[in-house]
This record gives structure tokens, sequence and C-alpha cells, in this order.
């Protein structure tokens, strides 16, 4: 499971990622980047798809909230019964 803290850190290598790979593409391509046409092209060209992302966010959520359920819910075990 991964906390919200993990989750920011996932987008932001996702962003250098994305940055890193237009910068790549724009030094294949020159020409194509020195106007900001080519540059949305480019951009295009690296995007991810933001809501297959969310999509992914919110399933590692989900289960981030069915585990914190599940410990909240979680029955003590038997050494700890018998302390009380």
């Amino acid at each position: 499971m991964k906390t919200k803290f993990q989750i920011q850190e996932q987008i932001e290598l996702l962003e250098a990622i994305l940055g890193q790979s237009m910068n790549l593409h724009c030094q294949d391509n020159i020409a194509e980047c020195s106007s900001i046409e080519g540059q949305k092209s480019a951009l295009e060209w690296v995007l991810v798809d933001e809501e297959e992302i969310n999509k992914h966010i919110n399933e590692i959520e989900d289960k981030l909230e069915l585990l914190k359920s599940m410990v909240k819910n979680a029955v003590p075990p038997k050494r700890e019964l018998e302390e009380l």
C-alpha cells in the first residue's frame, strides 16, 4: 500500500520523466521544437494519459482505505486479550 506522500513522489517522478522525454524528443527534432506549434506537438507526443494516472491513484487510495479499515477492525492478538 502506498501513502499519499508516496503517491505524490510518484507524480513528481512522472512529471520529471515527462520533462526528460520532451527534452530528448526535442533534441532529436530540433527544427520541430523551435516553434510553439512544434513544442505543442512534442508535448502531445510524450504526454501520459492523465485519466489513466488518476484511475491508478484512485485504486491505490481505495486499497489504502480498505487496509486502514482492516487494521482498525482487527482482532488483537490472543496474548493481548489474556492481559485484558
